[in-house]
């Protein structure tokens, strides 16, 4: 509706010289179809030529204004993609000389040395570039405020004992500070439990996500409502799971007060769909490195 109406105001002088030429060819062609004879019939052909414009005229707005919401979300996408494509060939090849350097001093040394990648350190530079796509794709606020979102990565423990314990091994912030549970092992049954330590425990590959900062507030768990409540406008929990359907990682997205990630839940799972990419990534890389070292061999 608003770009219909800024269609309209934009075309005023074209709107006005339309209607007055549709009254003036009404008028004529009805002069002819009455012999001259302006009467009541003339009237009411005038009125509904006149009518029939104003009804072009306002689908011609509305499609002007369809075109062109179509074209800015293709712009939109595009740019989306291309971000994507931009950002992970670089990251790419950072991995790769990580592990091929293992596989280096594996094969050399006959030794796994401590200094090595890790996954945590590819999931570091992953969180960033997750942050800035997502402040990319969420755009200023209606008052030219910017996004500020924080970007956290859980990794699901592996535990001889099978205790599921899960530890925020990366993370981007709005504010470049660490979370307080950064590289805190968490048992997932543990009483007090955060909600993503719960949700390893359901192990659903479903994304989690509230729209509202009262919905928010009713799905995490904090230490002290008081403090900490009214904190976030929305959050948003991706499960990164492996070819067995166990869950091995959460990608965890929290919105602060004014910024929206999405309006409804339509546009958040538009907003998954493009973060898989990014989820995807990061199983590989875990993956990866347990591959990498999963070999017989004396640490340094």
């Amino acid at each position: 509706m608003r770009e219909a109406i800024k269609w309209f105001q934009s075309n005023t002088a074209r709107i006005i010289i339309g209607t007055l030429t549709t009254v003036d060819i009404t008028i004529a062609c009805t002069f002819i179809c009455t012999d001259g004879k302006l009467n009541l019939l003339a009237f009411f052909f005038v009125i509904f030529g006149v009518l029939v414009n104003i009804a072009h005229q306002i689908f011609l707005a509305f499609a002007d204004a369809a075109i062109k919401n179509a074209n800015i979300k293709a712009q939109k996408d595009m740019k989306t993609y291309k971000n994507m494509f931009d950002a992970l060939p670089d990251e790419f090849q950072l991995e790769a000389q990580g592990v091929n350097k293992i596989a280096h001093d594996i094969i050399e040394r006959k030794m796994i040395p401590e200094d090595r990648w890790t996954f945590e350190v590819g999931a570091e530079r992953v969180c960033k570039i997750i942050y800035n796509f997502v402040r990319d794709e969420i755009g200023k606020s209606s008052s030219g405020d910017d996004p500020r979102i924080d970007v956290t990565y859980v990794k699901k423990l592996d535990n001889a004992n099978k205790v599921i314990t899960v530890q925020t091994v990366a993370y981007c912030t709005y504010l470049r500070d660490a979370p307080n549970t950064y590289m805190v092992k968490r048992p997932v049954d543990e009483i007090g439990a955060y909600k993503d330590a719960q949700l390893f425990k359901l192990n659903s590959s479903h994304a989690f996500y509230r729209l509202s900062t009262e919905e928010v507030d009713d799905a995490l768990v904090y230490k002290n409502r008081a403090n900490e409540s009214r904190r976030y406008e929305q959050i948003l929990f991706i499960p990164v799971m492996c070819d067995r359907n166990k869950m091995v990682g959460l990608l965890e997205i929290y919105a602060y007060k004014g910024t929206v990630m999405a309006v409804s839940s339509d546009d958040m799972q538009k907003l998954i769909r493009k973060l898989k990419v990014f989820t995807g990534f990061l199983l590989l890389l875990q993956k990866t490195e347990k591959a990498a070292i999963a070999v017989p061999a004396n640490k340094e």
